[in-house]
């Protein structure tokens, strides 16, 4: 796979030092963009310095990085999962203790946004108000969520249409790295497909653009003409904060590269409400298992309270030896545990090398709890199944009763004659 991709940084109209930073590693698969915050000099440090650790930690880990591109198993994606925060984590110390021990600037921080493309996979951190767009079949999706004021209060429901076009405060960020001695980033990943385009942008870039234009002008231009549009209608709308973008897109796939089914996010009715990107950042939350031929997910007897998604391979749904059902590719199970968890009344086998998916009931807390409105989707997509099943059940018991209704009136009359002879 080749990448082709545009870069692009700008002070914008204001004409002030610029704070923000990038690294472009084409070679490694390594793309990023960060904003600096805290003053001209302390927030350019920051940038700085948090592009050039996170880029020499995943350098040194080279080995990692290609052992997963070699064998994508569940065991090696956890590994790039875990180097990806423990960059940030760094960067995230180093940055806390310079604001710390200068004393000619205010505390400083920066916010940040990368990713690394490993074979057919996309691993992503962030923290702050920088973003990653997907540009997918003529869509853009924004599959970062923005650590703001904005978004928490829009996010939670506590804006409606009017205040959120009316807001003053957007620029307030409610997380950064560097400014506080402790942080957790957003990691997550996603596939690939062989028309993908990304986009990586600090808040001075995208802040101008509404999705749509996004993807007239990225589908528009030449890959290494991107930012170049990009950059100059920012500039024309009156872009006065540093603005900085990478464009990727993905060169040189065919069909026989294309992403597998099974790596495609299922599209089982639980997600049906849901966005890309919160399908994305939902899906990379789970639990990841692998089974060999014949092994058993869960038996009869065991307490339940998972939700199944087959990412590879087939399983085989089963009582008492018998065939219940058999679930592919795509397709998920046991969804209804979420919200009832109860004894399991089935085994649950792998017919062949399996990949899976585990969505528990503590997850779903957790985002009750942190993401209210992805919470109330989820639950009313379990509501609704919930809903069909019943009237599922419904009709085949109102189809049943008709059955042994009619039985029992065809019934013949048994031994009607021998009684009568006793008479």
């Amino acid at each position: 796979m080749r990448l082709v991709f545009d870069v692009n940084t700008n002070p914008g109209l204001a004409g002030n030092r610029n704070e923000d930073s990038f690294i472009a590693d084409p070679d490694l698969g390594f793309f990023m963009v960060a904003d600096g915050i805290g003053g001209q000099q302390g927030g350019g440090e920051a940038s700085r310095t948090a592009a050039l650790t996170i880029h020499n930690r995943l350098l040194r880990s080279h080995a990692t990085i290609q052992e997963y591109k070699e064998s994508p198993s569940v065991a090696n994606r956890q590994k790039i999962m875990g180097l990806m925060r423990l960059s940030v984590l760094e960067a995230n110390e180093r940055i806390h203790k310079l604001s710390w021990l200068r004393k000619d600037t205010q505390r400083m921080g920066t916010t940040l946004t990368g990713l690394l493309i490993s074979g057919s996979t996309v691993f992503v951190f962030h923290v702050g108000d920088s973003r990653l767009y997907l540009i997918r079949n003529n869509r853009a999706e924004q599959l970062t969520v923005d650590d703001s004021l904005f978004s928490h209060l829009k996010n939670s429901g506590r804006l409606n249409d009017q205040q959120t076009q009316s807001f003053p405060l957007k620029n307030i960020i409610t997380k950064a790295v560097g400014l506080k001695s402790k942080i957790e980033p957003l990691i997550f990943d996603f596939k690939l497909f062989p028309s993908d385009k990304l986009l990586l942008s600090t808040d001075g870039l995208h802040n101008f653009f509404k999705e749509d234009d996004l993807v007239n002008i990225i589908n528009n231009n030449e890959p290494h003409d991107v930012l170049t549009a990009l950059t100059s209608r920012a500039l024309d709308a009156g872009g006065d904060d540093d603005m900085t973008g990478i464009a990727i897109s993905m060169a040189g796939r065919n069909n026989a590269s294309a992403v597998r089914e099974g790596d495609i996010a299922p599209n089982h009715p639980v997600f049906n409400d849901l966005t890309f990107g919160e399908k994305v950042r939902l899906l990379s939350a789970c639990d990841r298992m692998e089974f060999s031929s014949g092994q058993k997910i869960f038996s009869q007897g065991q307490s339940g309270d998972g939700f199944y998604i087959v990412l590879r391979g087939k399983v085989r749904i089963q009582r008492n030896n018998s065939v219940v059902a058999v679930f592919d590719t795509g397709e998920g199970f046991g969804e209804l545990s979420l919200i009832y968890p109860s004894t399991r009344l089935v085994d649950a086998v792998a017919v062949e090398f399996t990949q899976l998916i585990r969505f528990g009931s503590e997850l779903l807390l957790k985002i009750l709890d942190e993401h209210k409105a992805l919470g109330v989707k989820l639950l009313w997509s379990l509501v609704h199944i919930l809903r069909m099943r019943l009237l599922d059940t419904k009709d085949q018991l109102a189809l049943l009763r008709a059955i042994v209704g009619k039985e029992v009136l065809e019934q013949p009359e048994l031994f009607g004659a021998d009684i009568e002879k006793e008479d």
